[in-house]
């Protein structure tokens, strides 16, 4: 499942200015913390077709990953990963 992320929602709850400030201050957080605000935003959003062929920037996370893409606009999908995993921060261009 994707979904369309309130940019600013988003940012604000992380306080971030952007999507790489974004990425560097999710270092500094626990696992549980980020899904606790990212499950807190799923649940206000709503389901969204990502052109996949967009994306500038993703952002894996323990059970998520945050796509930006060309217009600005940030998804969130749910993976399906085992729980087991340890949290990884990866972002790639």
């Amino acid at each position: 499942m994707i979904l369309l992320l309130d940019k600013a929602s988003l940012y604000s709850t992380f306080e971030a200015s952007s999507f790489d400030e974004l990425e560097d201050l999710l270092e500094q957080y626990s696992p549980s913390i980020i899904k606790y605000h990212l499950d807190n935003l799923i649940s206000t959003s709503c389901d969204s077709y990502l052109d996949k062929t967009n994306i500038e920037k993703t952002l894996y996370l323990h059970d998520f990953l945050l796509y930006l893409d060309y217009n600005q606009d940030i998804y969130i999908e749910i993976s399906q990963q085992d729980n087991n995993h340890q949290t990884s921060l990866l972002l790639t261009t």
